[in-house]
């Protein structure tokens, strides 16, 4: 027989688990930001399409980050509640 307000019952086991739920690799390398030299409107004209895809390649990578947010929101609001 067991004292009053004592439980004889085992502690309850916690796990611990460690997810990594971290974006691809290539949605966090840094933005190409290098400048060229412009010396004329030649060289601006060359200039201008280097810069657009540079632009461009930041804006796929902040969309990526974006939907890999969306996404691991969604694995998480899952985990926390299983069906």
């Amino acid at each position: 027989m067991g004292c009053a307000g004592h439980s004889t019952r085992p502690n309850p086991q916690i796990e611990y688990r460690y997810l990594a739920d971290l974006p691809d690799a290539n949605l966090v390398a840094p933005c190409d930001t290098r400048d060229a030299a412009v010396r004329d409107n030649g060289d601006l004209a060359q200039e201008l399409p280097r810069v657009r895809r540079q632009r461009n390649d930041c804006a796929a990578q902040v969309d990526g980050l974006r939907r890999w947010r969306g996404e691991a929101a969604q694995r998480a609001e899952k985990a926390s509640n299983p069906d």
